[in-house]
């Protein structure tokens, strides 16, 4: 297995959590939760950039509800704060892809 620890000062950078709040938020920025982020969307920014760089990010809760079209199911969304985390991930590591597991 290959170790890619060179991307990992890519996945905390500044410019690249903006990039991947963007990303993420993309087709919500009516939501409510997505716009109170925005609204000190800087100083979220920085201190996830933080967080990830000390190694001490921690995912928020996930929020769970039920759909029944076409057919009922669970969803497990993670909540807004830890969307630009996994968008910075996954700019940051393109060779990432969900439907290849890692060996």
């Amino acid at each position: 297995m290959k170790r890619a620890y060179h991307l990992y000062p890519q996945v905390y950078a500044f410019e690249n959590l903006v990039f991947a709040q963007r990303a993420a938020t993309r087709g919500k920025r009516k939501r409510v939760d997505i716009a109170a982020f925005q609204y000190h969307l800087e100083d979220q920014l920085l201190t996830l950039g933080e967080e990830l760089r000390a190694k001490t990010y921690q995912p928020g809760p996930y929020h769970h509800y039920t759909i029944r079209e076409p057919n009922e199911r669970l969803i497990s969304a993670v909540m807004n704060r830890s969307y630009p985390a996994a968008s910075a991930v996954a700019s940051s590591a393109p060779f990432l892809r969900v439907d290849q597991p890692c060996a």
